[in-house]
């Protein structure tokens, strides 16, 4: 089994700070026994054996070069360095990469002709780059893209690769989760894995095919009954049956040629099925009707079942670290029955007045239908997150969510659109006035289980409980979907986030929604012309907007939790 890890130890880079009393030798090619002042003014000195003395580490934490007293100083490195350290002094030897020398006395001056040496007295603060070993949860920080895979006990194993303040690592071994909806006609049908590497129970496999041999067999008597000239097609099924129970017997065989041997398997079944069903139609038919009669009716039942066929949703992608594509139409005039009232329906409207960031006010109605909001409820309390690993299970959650609603906000949308039309709104004064109206919404914050601090470890969620905040308890996965969120305007960062990550894909925008563990956060990421904080993916630049905090424009960002190599993308709509 494959060790599984909560944190992991990493070397980072570090910047250090450090100031005490320098004393070295120096040397200059100009005359230097004329008065202090005259130093900095017009020489150049050439410090070697430099010493910094009584070094102390300095908790300063922005240090930048001022116009200082020691242009005209040049310091050798490396530069030995004493510090006071844990009760004790301990020698260095440093290369500062920055550094600032001030009131510097020069004393033993020597002179021989156009050369001067002698000793230099001065203080000084610079900057030292070392390293430092530190400990963070497992799959902390970005994702780069990079995977790697094994197999190890009769299992498969994968591992994504992450970048944490430029220094990169791979995450646990996880094995590939097969659920029954993933199992086929040659795979292991009713085996459930799971990612943390317990072992594979086969009973309910060996059942299954048990059966389904079984059924395979009478299918094949009846075919050899009534289908003898099919010999060559039925020695190439019994090949695959073969095959499929190699595959079924053994793992590593059988993991890789599931795919292949499924879409080839289903294909022959198909053909056999249809062709048996053929048969037996052209000969029930054929008693009462005349060959013309069948024919019409084959032909409109086959294109009753193609458009039935292209009328169901697409199946479901299977979810990884990498985000699903929008999935979502675009065009304003796509409607569905259930965005109208039915029989003793109604509508839940919250009206909405906001100023966005020029203190221009605007007014509209959030309006959805209630049906829409129960069965948007009952959505979000049974849907299947992807538990493959963090990124895929949260990206499960808001992609079922967002499709799930997308359909069902068009009183919002139509309200949205009006006022820009009316007010004749760019992108970017269309994008601001949809931001600041969610803003506008009180934070109200949404938790998976009671609203008592003590039951919380993460510092925000308790001291927001124990100042009074307003909360919403028991609320699965501690989130609103879109309609929920416009019924009852009630939410936090993910929730807001997500209702905007929705009307900004149905007005074409191009965004992303961003989440940060080691922050507990959620923003919103759009590709519009900006200036301030982004993050760049695939190599477009998706600035930041803060739904939380009313007046925050695109691209800014709170400097405490604007590294945004700590924040992963959930959800992409391009």
């Amino acid at each position: 089994m494959m060790e599984f890890n909560d944190t992991i130890k990493i070397t980072v880079p570090r910047i250090t700070l450090v100031k005490g009393k320098l004393i070295g030798k120096y040397r200059s090619d100009l005359d230097l026994s004329r008065t202090y002042s005259d130093i900095d003014k017009y020489f150049i000195l050439d410090v070697y054996q430099a010493y910094i003395s009584d070094g102390a580490i300095d908790k300063e934490q922005d240090f930048e070069l001022r116009e200082k007293l020691n242009k005209n100083i040049i310091l050798r490195q490396p530069i030995g360095l004493s510090l006071f350290l844990n009760g004790e002094v301990r020698h260095f030897e440093v290369d500062l990469i920055e550094y600032e020398v001030t009131n510097p006395i020069l004393f033993d001056v020597v002179s021989e002709q156009k050369t001067s040496f002698g000793t230099i007295n001065a203080d000084i603060k610079g900057l030292i780059r070392d390293t430092k070993e530190i400990e963070i949860p497992i799959e902390s920080g970005a994702l780069t893209g990079l995977v790697e895979e094994t197999e190890k006990d009769g299992g498969r194993y994968t591992r994504y690769e992450y970048i944490y303040e430029d220094v990169k690592y791979f995450g646990n071994w996880t094995r590939k989760l097969i659920t029954a909806t993933e199992t086929n006609p040659f795979g292991s049908q009713g085996e459930t894995r799971t990612f943390e590497g317990s072992t594979v129970n086969k009973k309910e496999s060996w059942l299954y095919l048990g059966f389904r041999w079984f059924i395979y067999t009478v299918v094949g008597l009846l075919l050899l009954a009534v289908l003898p000239t099919l010999w060559p097609l039925l020695c190439v099924i019994a090949l695959f049956w073969a095959i499929s129970f190699l595959a079924n017997r053994y793992s590593r065989f059988g993991s890789f040629l599931n795919s292949f041997l499924s879409i080839l398997g289903l294909l022959f079944y198909g053909v056999i099925s249809l062709l048996y069903l053929a048969f037996w139609g052209v000969a029930i038919y054929g008693f009462f009707h005349d060959f013309s009669s069948k024919s019409r009716s084959t032909r409109n039942q086959r294109n009753t079942d193609e458009v039935k066929h292209q009328s169901e949703p697409p199946p479901r992608k299977d979810n990884s670290y990498i985000p699903h594509p929008s999935p979502f139409p675009k065009d304003k005039g796509d409607k569905r029955n259930d965005n109208y009232p039915k029989v003793n329906d109604e509508w839940i409207t919250n009206k909405m007045i906001w100023q966005d960031y020029e203190s221009k006010e605007y007014s509209g109605d959030f309006a959805v239908l209630k049906s829409n909001r129960e069965m948007s409820r009952v959505k979000r309390n049974t849907l299947l997150p992807d538990e493959s690993n963090q990124n895929a299970y949260w990206n499960s959650i808001y992609y079922q969510l967002v499709q799930n609603d997308f359909q069902k906000l068009d009183k919002i949308y139509e309200m949205l659109d009006s006022i820009k039309e009316s007010n004749n709104l760019n992108a970017r004064q269309f994008a601001n006035v949809m931001v600041s109206c969610v803003q506008h919404i009180p934070y109200v914050i949404i938790l998976n289980d009671k609203c008592n601090p003590n039951q919380y470890e993460q510092k925000f969620i308790k001291e927001y409980l124990r100042n009074g905040g307003d909360c919403q308890c028991c609320a699965r996965f501690g989130i609103y979907s879109p309609v929920e969120f416009a019924s009852n305007l009630r939410g936090d960062c993910d929730t807001r986030t997500l209702l905007l990550f929705t009307l900004f894909t149905k007005f074409g925008y191009d965004a992303v929604v961003l989440n940060s563990d080691l922050f507990g956060h959620s923003i919103l990421g759009v590709s519009l012309p900006s200036r301030g904080v982004y993050k760049k993916i695939n190599g477009a630049k998706y600035y930041v907007w803060e739904t939380t905090a009313k007046g925050m424009e695109l691209g800014e960002l709170p400097s405490e939790i604007s590294n945004m190599n700590l924040w992963f993308v959930v959800i992409t709509n391009k």
